[in-house]
């Protein structure tokens, strides 16, 4: 048993009516959360706050079942362990040891590079919107198989840095399936969950699986009523696909205490960060984020999927731990993770900031620079703006209210103005720092801050295009790496982007033959022509690192 400094932490009534404030938006009209909190696994607070069925009116509970996500990928990598502990892999082997079909990229692609996202493969959540997927179509790990396969070069080399890509779980899991004979559904649910006693958590590789306490996940319309908001036809386990209450996952929780599965080597070196190439540590273990709040070392996950959201993190110094699982994005618990656990622990890391004379959060990621911040008003922060040679762009709109807002992801947000002067979106995922202001232009330079991976991108303004659309780029094209086609067309307005079963696309006019989708590190294309200017193709770039090339018909 692992013993801590100090688990004499307490749940009074007033800590407890303090935390459901924290969900009294929650009610039995809306959807909602469920919450647990543990001391070694065991849980000492409990509740169910908002809907788990609109329609049914069936309310949540801590035995409510939801999809966790890529909370998933710490059991993902669990039994990728448990494997090598049987000596049956090693996660030094390079991949195509185990899966022959993947191409041999320019640099070798290890089992370790997919634990921990630095294998340089795209993540196939950005390859299928482009080949013609939709959210209600069934998608199975030979799918995704299918396009990495097809992928001719790395984003990057391979351990020189950390990209998220969902692509290397679902590698994971099809690994699992080859070296072990069982699906990773089956393999879980011998080597993890039963010994466990998790009698209500699988993996869900078959979506016409019935789910006894299965939480509907929903999201907001601007009218404020609620749809529905599932991949009913998703079959993909190993980066995500995990379903459970807040009551079972304590029992995967007092495992990192009792070791009865895998045992305490093992666990340790699953809670073990990465190392770099050159030698410089990461804060990604196996499937778990680690990091330090309020002085304290902390292990955990988020995860997000169609409405589902959840997080949960370990302080193991303290035995605390806390999870959120929400059928509602807007719940945020990340956020609301942290809350809980400032609440809980309030006496203890005031202590502790007192003693290390700081009052650090812990969150180094998201530390802001200020020094060259401008004041300025926000409407100032409306236009465009390009990312060095283009590679990235950013587009501000002012809202019907005036205010600075933009679009993330397909979801619009309202920039707020801090009181440090820089700007941030509701969820704070994102930081703005004006840098430079002139007259009669606006913001001409931010500096954006993502404060989850501590990733800095500078933008410069630039001008309205006066010229007109460029001419003849309507066309048909085709990416071999995709084998895809697109259909381009000009009409009264934007450039529109019509591809395979989805919905045509408008594209604004950056600068001449550049074209972008708005918004924050959006898609863009980028059209080449030869010595006649007529034009031969385009480049596709998704806005944060990868790109395809295009071929016109």
């Amino acid at each position: 048993m692992t013993t801590h400094a100090n688990t004499h932490w307490t749940i009074t009534n007033s800590v407890r009516t303090e935390i459901d404030a924290l969900f009294a938006s929650y009610t039995n009209s809306t959807p909602g959360a469920a919450l647990a909190i543990y001391r070694e696994g065991e849980i000492v607070y409990a509740n169910g706050y908002g809907m788990a069925n609109l329609e049914h009116n069936v309310p949540i509970s801590p035995i409510s079942i939801f999809d966790i996500a890529s909370i998933s990928k710490q059991f993902a990598a669990m039994c990728v362990a448990l494997l090598q502990q049987a000596g049956l892999l090693h996660v030094d082997d390079p991949v195509q040891k185990y899966l022959t079909e993947l191409p041999q990229w320019e640099h070798p692609v290890t089992v370790r590079h997919l634990l921990h996202h630095v294998s340089g493969i795209t993540d196939y959540l950005s390859i299928l919107p482009l080949v013609g997927w939709r959210d209600e179509d069934q998608m199975t790990l030979n799918d995704c198989l299918k396009y990495v396969c097809r992928l001719k070069t790395l984003e990057f080399e391979p351990n020189t840095k950390y990209a998220y890509s969902n692509s290397g779980y679902v590698l994971l899991a099809i690994l699992v399936e080859r070296v072990s004979g069982q699906t990773m559904a089956q393999f879980a649910r011998e080597r993890i969950f039963t010994p466990l006693g998790m009698t209500n958590s699988h993996f869900n590789d078959d979506h016409a699986t019935v789910i006894p306490n299965r939480a509907q996940a929903y999201r907001v319309l601007e009218d404020g009523t609620y749809r529905l908001d599932m991949m009913p036809l998703d079959d993909l386990v190993g980066d995500g696909g995990l379903f459970t209450s807040v009551a079972d996952f304590g029992k995967w929780i007092a495992n990192f205490s009792t070791a009865q599965v895998g045992g305490g080597e093992l666990l340790t070196m699953m809670q073990t960060p990465g190392t770099f190439k050159d030698c410089t540590p990461m804060d990604y273990a196996w499937g778990l984020g680690v990091d330090q709040f309020h002085g304290f070392h902390r292990v955990g996950h988020s995860g997000g999927w169609a409405g589902y959201g959840s997080n949960y993190f370990r302080i193991p110094e303290l035995g605390f731990g806390v999870a959120v699982f929400a059928n509602f994005h807007e719940v945020g618990p990340g956020r609301v993770t942290d809350r809980i656990a400032e609440i809980v622990l309030a006496d203890i890391f005031a202590e502790r900031d007192r003693t290390s004379n700081t009052a650090d959060t812990g969150d180094q990621k998201s530390e802001i620079d200020t020094n060259d911040v401008v004041q300025v008003e926000p409407r100032s922060l409306e236009g465009t703006y390009l990312q060095g040679t283009g590679e990235s762009h950013l587009i501000i709109e002012l809202g019907s209210d005036g205010e600075p807002c933009l679009e993330v992801r397909g979801r619009k947000s309202q920039l707020i103005r801090r009181d440090d002067n820089t700007y941030s979106n509701e969820w704070g995922y994102y930081v703005f720092i004006p840098t430079a202001l002139e007259a009669g232009q606006g913001v001409t330079s931010l500096r954006v801050l993502f404060t989850y991976s501590g990733e800095t991108r500078t933008f410069l303004r630039v001008p309205p295009v006066s010229d007109g659309m460029p001419a003849k780029v309507a066309g048909r094209y085709y990416s071999d790496e995709l084998d895809t086609w697109w259909d381009i067309s000009i009409e009264a307005g934007p450039l529109m982007v019509s591809r395979l079963r989805t919905r045509s696309q408008a594209y604004q006019q950056l600068g001449p033959d550049h074209f972008g989708t708005g918004g924050l590190m959006s898609e863009s294309l980028r059209f080449s022509r030869d010595d006649r200017g007529e034009v031969t193709g385009f480049v596709y770039s998704d806005g944060w690192s990868r790109s395809f090339g295009f071929t016109r018909s």
